[in-house]
C-alpha cells in the first residue's frame, strides 16, 4: 500500500473516528480504533494528518476501554517513530563536501607561456545505504560558496525524536525580534516548554509560545518594559508547561483546547495535573479531620434543659479550664436549637 493511500486511509479513519465521536457511539469508536492500530506510522504522517494529537486527546475519553485503548495506541506509536528515528535508513544523510582545486601549471619551452586548470572533487559520507552522486562544481560556483562562507540556512524542521527536549536552535526555527532581549529569551523559553515530548509542528509551537508572551507582556508590563510579575508569570508557565508529570496541559495549549488567551488568566493551581490537584484535595480533608479531631468530644445527654427552647436533647462536654482543685467546667449545647451555656 503506497504511502499515499495510508494517509488517505487514515485521514477518512480521522473524521469516522470525529462522527462517531460527536454522535457518543462507543461501539463504533472502538471499532474504529482497532481498525487504526493496525496501522504503522511514521513521524511525517502523524504531522501530516495531525493523527497523534487527535487520538492522544482520546486518552481522556469517559469510556474505561475507548481510553485504554487510545493509550494502547499512541504507547505503539511512539515505539515505532522512536524505531524510525534510530534506524540507520532514516537517519538523515549528513554530507561532507570537499572541495579541492588542483592547479597544473604547464610551462612551454620557452617558459613564458602559462595555462592554469581547475577540477573539482566532491567527497559524500553518507550514513545510509543509498549511492553517493558526485557532482562537479564549476569555478563560478566554487568563487560563490567561497565569498559567502557558509551554505543556505535550512528550513525549519520537527524532529521525529519527540523524547528530547526542542528549542529554536534544534528546530532550525527564527524567532522574530521584539526588540528586547528578555522577550525575546521568553519566547524561547516558551517554545522549548511546549516542544517537550511533542511532535507538532514548529510553527505551531513558536505561534503559541510568540501569543502567550504577547498577552503576559500586555496585561503585566503597562510601562512598555518587562517587568518582575512578567518574568514571575512566564517562570511559572515554563515551569509547569515543562512538566513531564503533566502532559495534558501541554497538549490541550498546543492543540487549541485550551484558548491561549484563556491560558495565561491560569494560575499555579489551575495549571496543576489531576494527580496533583486530586492530592491536594486529599490533603485538605486530611487537615479538615485533624483540625475537627482536635475538638473536645461531645456526648448527648437529656440531664439538662435548655433555658431557650425548654428541651432536654443536648451535648455536652466537660473541661478543666480553672486550677486543679477547682471542679470542672461544663459546656452545654441545644441540639434543638443551638443555644450554648456552661457552669461549674
Amino acid at each position: 500500500m503506497g504511502a499515499a493511500n495510508i494517509e488517505q486511509d487514515i485521514l477518512d479513519l480521522k473524521k469516522s473516528l470525529q462522527d462517531a465521536q460527536s454522535k457518543g457511539s462507543t461501539t463504533t469508536l472502538l471499532d474504529l480504533l482497532r481498525q487504526l492500530s493496525k496501522f504503522t506510522v511514521t513521524a511525517a504522517l502523524l504531522r501530516k494528518t495531525e493523527m497523534g494529537l487527535f487520538v492522544n486527546k482520546m486518552k481522556t475519553h469517559a469510556d474505561n476501554e475507548v481510553s485504554r485503548l487510545a493509550k494502547d495506541i499512541v504507547r505503539n506509536w511512539k515505539a515505532q517513530v522512536t524505531k524510525e528515528a534510530a534506524s540507520p535508513s532514516s537517519t538523515t544523510s549528513s554530507s561532507t563536501t570537499t572541495t579541492t582545486t588542483t592547479v597544473k601549471a604547464e610551462v612551454s619551452k620557452s617558459g613564458s607561456s602559462i595555462k592554469a586548470s581547475s577540477t573539482t572533487t566532491t567527497i559524500s559520507s553518507s550514513s545510509s545505504s543509498r549511492p553517493t552522486v558526485e557532482t562537479k562544481s564549476s569555478p563560478a560556483q566554487i568563487q560563490s560558496s567561497s565569498r559567502d562562507g557558509s551554505s543556505a540556512a535550512s528550513s525549519p524542521r520537527t524532529p521525529t525524536d519527540a523524547g528530547k527536549d526542542r528549542t529554536v536552535r534544534s528546530d532550525g526555527i527564527r524567532v522574530k525580534t521584539t526588540g528586547n532581549d528578555v522577550r525575546d529569551r521568553c519566547i524561547e523559553m516558551l517554545y522549548q516548554a511546549l516542544g517537550t515530548n511533542s511532535n507538532a509542528e514548529s510553527e505551531r509551537l513558536l505561534k503559541k509560545a510568540t501569543n502567550i508572551e504577547s498577552i503576559v507582556f500586555k496585561n503585566l508590563s503597562p510601562d512598555g518594559s518587562p517587568s518582575q510579575n512578567y518574568k514571575a508569570k512566564i517562570r511559572s508557565f515554563f515551569m509547569n508547561l515543562r512538566d513531564r508529570n503533566n502532559p495534558m496541559l501541554r497538549e490541550a495549549v498546543v492543540s487549541g483546547d485550551v484558548k491561549v488567551e484563556d491560558f495565561c488568566e491560569y494560575t499555579t493551581q489551575d495549571m496543576a495535573s489531576a494527580e496533583a490537584k486530586a492530592r491536594d484535595r486529599e490533603l485538605q480533608l486530611q487537615n479538615m479531620f485533624a483540625a475537627k479531631g482536635a475538638e473536645p468530644q461531645q456526648a448527648e445527654t437529656d440531664m439538662f434543659k435548655c433555658g431557650k427552647c425548654k428541651g432536654r436533647k443536648c451535648r455536652y462536654y466537660q473541661m478543666q479550664t480553672r486550677s486543679a482543685d477547682e471542679p470542672m467546667t461544663t459546656f452545654v449545647t441545644c441540639i434543638n436549637c443551638d443555644n450554648r451555656w456552661k457552669f461549674s
